[in-house]
């Protein structure tokens, strides 16, 4: 038993275990490391091939390059758009004369409903003819749509542009975490999915500041006027430097896995240490066909079968503990934003549009440097433990951040809701609001990176559960909270949410201590051998 991790008497290395780094202590089982590719002593997973168009095999700065790209255009989409109307929602709802809960729900829930709900289509899409395509035709819809925002003048026609925008980001609720996996290592990803975290609640919260502004100053219709001028900017930037990641060739493998999971594409071809890959004799691809959109067909994947191999993960107790997880605190994330917009800006607050962006700011400080500690950790941690299991990694160690971020969301409810109920001063309301943002990081770095390295090869197709989750959950707080918490009051519904949250939260401890027994169970499973051809 590894740090409470049970073992598994079928497999001693189920689906998601891995050799991290050669140890003198290192159990019987291991595999051979001799002749393996390493960084020091941690050894290279996935192990690159020796095609110079292996994405794995790309400059630091080519892959830091799409990495950051790739998240600033996440936080636009899943994160920026999704709040930009947050402040405005009374203004919305008064100006239209409709409820907050009718006009938080088309506005809001309505296009992560529809981001959710889409996944599927795109990531089985970008399984087929690549990523990229799909990445620059969601930024062109927004260019298009936030055209038509800034002249929208019915509720009708903003609810049709916000369902079409939730279309559009859909690729990166998916492919932003694919990418991960397509160019970093193993031991280099947490602290990138981190970023992706960070860049979702920055998205998030720096959508209102700015929005509040803007719409103080120049009515709501001017934040989509400035949002068509960034999302065109970041089309050209896009093209000219965000590189099709998607890899179908062959890589070197090393140790038996038995029964790996391959949903999205065909069986890959296994090497032995003394084959030569064909990569030895394909030149660089020159600057000019990286920039090449369409591809044709970049794998065999039957896009029906992808389309519906998500549902199939469902019962995959990783995937689902990760969508659980991530779609809940995910939701309270987006509700509380909401929330707080409805009771600041009632006595004895009275918050304008304006200040309702600027209290976000605080929180989102808290973020920027809670998220990258929490990926630091999660990495450490993980080579850590690993180091001391004899260099063998077990997911299960991701969910350790849990022991810290648990705690501190579970709290920052309580804190909130009592210092609302009592009409606190401002900055200690803000301050429970700063709290949560301190323990989401971790919470959501535990759950996702845990997905990532027990479907790896599926990430994309595991995205899409954990997006449609995500998409019920947000599309649930957007329109009943409100006024749910009207009608209890404050204090119970916050405490209750503390509760509930306390609940979810605790699903981590049997899936650390059993979560080995499941991958292998999974792996031998009829429904593992089956999605394993």
């Amino acid at each position: 038993m590894a740090f409470g991790v049970l073992e598994d008497r079928h497999l001693a290395l189920p689906p998601g275990s891995s050799i991290l780094s050669e140890a003198k202590n290192a159990p019987t089982h291991s595999p051979d490391t001799l002749g393996l590719k390493k960084v020091g002593d941690i050894v290279l997973e996935p192990q690159p091939s020796d095609n110079p168009n292996d994405p794995l095999n790309w400059s630091k700065a080519t892959k830091n390059t799409i990495g950051i790209l790739s998240r600033i255009d996440a936080k636009l989409t899943d994160g920026s758009m999704s709040a930009m109307l947050t402040p405005a929602i009374p203004i919305i709802s008064h100006e239209f004369s409709v409820s907050v809960d009718t006009a938080s729900t088309w506005t809001i829930g309505l296009l992560v409903f529809w981001t959710g709900f889409t996944a599927s289509v795109t990531a089985a899409g970008s399984n087929v003819i690549g990523k990229r395509p799909f990445i620059l035709g969601s930024i062109l819809i927004m260019v298009i749509t936030n055209i038509w925002g800034a002249f929208a003048n019915s509720f009708p026609s903003l609810a049709a542009l916000r369902t079409l925008q939730g279309i559009a980001s859909a690729p990166f609720e998916t492919m932003v975490t694919a990418l991960i996996s397509d160019i970093f290592f193993l031991h280099e990803r947490g602290m990138w999915l981190a970023l992706w975290s960070l860049v979702i609640s920055a998205g998030i919260l720096i959508g209102q500041v700015l929005a509040g502004l803007i719409i103080d100053g120049m009515g709501y219709s001017a934040t989509f006027g400035f949002s068509a001028l960034v999302f065109g900017i970041l089309l050209i930037l896009s093209y000219f430097l965000l590189f099709e990641t998607t890899y179908s060739g062959p890589r070197p493998t090393f140790g038996e896995r038995p029964m790996p999971m391959e949903l999205p594409s065909p069986p890959e071809q296994s090497y032995t240490r003394n084959e030569t890959s064909r990569g030895n004799v394909e030149r660089p691809e020159s600057y000019t066909q990286k920039l090449r959109i369409f591809r044709g067909r970049v794998s065999d994947a039957n896009f029906f079968r992808d389309m519906m191999s998500p549902f199939q993960l469902m019962v995959y107790p990783a995937v689902l503990f990760g969508a659980i997880i991530n779609g809940f605190c995910t939701a309270l994330a987006i509700g509380t934003g909401l929330l707080s917009t409805v009771l600041l800006t009632q006595p004895p607050y009275n918050l304008t549009p304006t200040f309702l962006g600027i209290v976000n700011i605080a929180p989102f400080i808290v973020g920027l440097i809670a998220a990258p500690l929490a990926g630091w950790m999660a990495d450490a941690v993980a080579k850590s433990l690993a180091r001391r299991n004899g260099g063998v990694f077990e997911p299960e160690f991701r969910i350790v951040l849990m022991i810290i971020g648990a705690p501190i969301f579970i709290l920052s409810f309580i804190g909130f809701g009592e210092s609302v109920a009592r009409g606190q001063p401002l900055p200690v309301v803000l301050a429970w609001l700063g709290v949560q943002h301190a323990g989401f990081p971790f919470v959501i770095q535990a759950a996702l990176s845990y997905v990532l390295d027990c479907h790896a090869h599926e990430s994309n197709l595991a995205f899409v559960v954990i997006a449609f989750f995500k998409a019920i959950f947000s599309f649930i707080a957007t329109s009943f909270l409100t006024g749910f918490m009207i009608k209890v009051g404050v204090r119970p519904f916050f405490f209750g949410v503390a509760g509930v949250t306390t609940a979810v939260l605790s699903l981590s401890l049997p899936v650390y201590v059993f979560g080995k027994k499941f991958r292998s169970f999974m792996a031998r499973s009829a429904i593992g051998r089956r999605e394993a051809k």
